[in-house]
């Protein structure tokens, strides 16, 4: 089943919570990768918020790895001002 990130706000104008402890998914956009766009999807599970990503660093928490591009994590993310969301 794929996920339909339809419903998601992508980077309108709200900025990252910087620091939400929330049960957080990270994937791949492959299409805005191939274009040398923001690649990485950031995704607030428990609101459905969607932010976009140029990179990722940190500890990686992965609580559940699907069949898919997606890892799950528990925890904090900060995204700074390279676009670069560090997974604490």
């Amino acid at each position: 089943m794929a996920d339909d990130h339809a419903e998601c706000r992508t980077v309108s104008g709200t900025p990252f919570p910087q620091g939400r402890e929330t049960h957080w998914r990270l994937c791949y956009d492959r299409d805005r990768g191939t274009r040398g766009l923001p690649c990485w999807r950031v995704r607030d599970e428990r609101t459905g918020e969607l932010w976009l990503a140029g990179d990722y660093r940190g500890m990686m928490n992965i609580t559940r790895f699907d069949r898919g591009s997606h890892v799950y994590h528990d925890g904090t993310v900060r995204v700074d001002g390279s676009l670069v969301a560090h997974f604490e």
